[in-house]
């Protein structure tokens, strides 16, 4: 009995519950049904529309350039931010190009504005950039913001090529830049900063030389291959190449002969290692030599005569030699230098009258003799291990250029009593240093990037 009785009032219960339910929901329903149009019908009057969704054009802005003065100002417009509360709009700008030796983005805020009738800027100290992008921002009872419009700037060129030897051409105003690596040659025009062509060997490659043969301006250029490229100035095209049975280190050539430096490829003998082939028939003239695997360079102002430093000897072996008109040797010396890097072969530079050179990133000075006369200090770096990346030196002799491997800065040094005279500060990183009349050209880079290096070519009044 009692069991029944609790059956009963249970079941009760839970019918109850359920009836409950059901009423409720069938409550919401009409209040989500009729309360919207309720709404809608008491907040329209007669002959007027429903108030503006939030998502309208109220809360966009539309950015656009109105006019284009010339290719560094322009009159950016946008359109009018119609919220209540407004406070401000804000004008931005991030533009790419070197900053602090790299290239990179740079974002700043260029004007803010508190009238929201100021619907206008003229944009009139725009940045070197090649692309530079525009947007505004607008705040009131809620935030805005306007599409993102980009200016691509004219003859705005950031230049780009991996190098690590470099050659001018003074008369026709180019620079010749070689990625030693896989053979690679950018030329571009100094005077407009701007690419003229790209080639290549398609092998690795040694310290080239830039010669006129015939009227016509080449490139001599040393295959890891054992090939001699001779390479067309003008077109970056291989015009003949012709084995030597070894390795190639550098090569200059004068008066039709090409002087080369070269290693056998067994490292036989090295009383063969300076060789003088004929332009023409490529036949071999002459040979010479104390050492494998040497750089060989010339002095300017002398007939025949040249510097050799060892790349893979310690202590490093400086040899002179001296040739006659026909490719012959006349006289040879050598010494050894236990003060010299032997791996720095890149940095050979013989003063403009042939009487001393410089040799390694420490700035030691040598006369033609093989005397050490001095070395060049680095005055402004703190690191005691300090190194320079390239020199030039004025047609007196009496004036130095250094530039610093890992600072943005060219040290100019007097000499022969190495004083410093001024410093001039660089864009990016000084790599290679050349004189060409009245101006110093420098061909600094910033390191990184898959793509290549960025590269400036920058110029400085002397």
């Amino acid at each position: 009995m009692i069991h029944i009785f609790i059956n009963y009032y249970l079941n009760l219960y839970l019918l109850t519950g359920l009836f409950i339910f059901i009423k409720t929901q069938i409550v919401k329903r009409i209040i989500y049904l009729v309360l919207p149009a309720f709404v809608f019908i008491t907040a329209c009057k007669k002959g007027e529309p429903p108030a503006t969704p939030a998502t309208d054009q109220s809360k966009t802005i539309t950015l656009s350039i109105d006019k284009t003065i010339n290719d560094s100002t322009l009159v950016l417009k946008w359109s009018k931010y119609n919220r209540t509360n407004f406070t401000g709009y804000q004008l931005r700008r991030t533009s790419y190009g070197f900053t602090n030796g790299f290239y990179q983005s740079t974002s700043i805020t260029l004007k803010s504005f508190t009238n929201a009738d100021s619907l206008t800027y003229t944009e009139r100290n725009m940045p070197y950039s090649d692309k530079i992008l525009y947007s505004v921002s607008a705040f009131a009872d809620s935030s805005a913001y306007s599409n993102i419009i980009t200016y691509n700037r004219p003859n705005t060129v950031f230049l780009q090529a991996l190098f690590s030897d470099a050659l001018i051409d003074r008369q026709n105003k180019i620079l010749y830049l070689i990625y030693q690596n896989n053979g690679t040659i950018t030329a571009i025009n100094y005077a407009t900063n701007t690419l003229i062509k790209t080639g290549s060997v398609g092998v690795g490659v040694n310290f080239s030389g830039i010669g006129t043969f015939q009227g016509s301006t080449e490139l001599y250029v040393p295959g890891n291959d054992g090939q001699l490229y001779i390479i067309d100035a003008a077109t970056l095209a291989t015009k003949e190449k012709f084995a030597t049975s070894g390795h190639i280190n550098s090569v200059y050539q004068m008066d039709g002969k090409l002087f080369v430096a070269w290693t056998a490829a067994s490292y036989g003998d090295n009383t063969t290692s300076i060789r003088v082939y004929d332009r023409v028939t490529k036949q071999l003239i002459s040979s010479t030599g104390y050492y494998n695997n040497t750089r060989l360079v010339w002095l300017p102002g002398t007939n025949y005569e040249f510097i050799e430093e060892t790349a893979n000897e310690s202590p490093t072996q400086f040899q002179y030699y001296k040739f006659d008109s026909s490719g012959l040797s006349l006289s040879e010396s050598t010494i050894t230098n236990y003060a010299v890097n032997p791996y720095d072969v890149s940095i050979l530079k013989a003063f403009p009258d042939g009487s001393r050179f410089i040799a390694s990133s420490m700035g030691y000075v040598f006369t033609k003799n093989l005397v050490q006369e001095t070395y060049i200090p680095n005055y402004i770096s703190t690191d005691p291990n300090a190194k320079f990346s390239d020199f030039e030196i004025n047609s007196a002799g009496s004036v130095i250029y250094c530039a610093e491997a890992s600072d943005r800065l060219i040290n100019v040094m007097s000499y022969p009593s190495p004083k410093l005279l001024k410093t001039y500060n660089t864009v990016l990183y000084p790599s290679k240093l050349f004189i060409d009349g009245n101006q110093l050209i420098c061909v600094s880079k910033q390191a990184g990037g898959a793509s290549g290096y960025y590269i400036d070519i920058e110029k400085f009044g002397l």
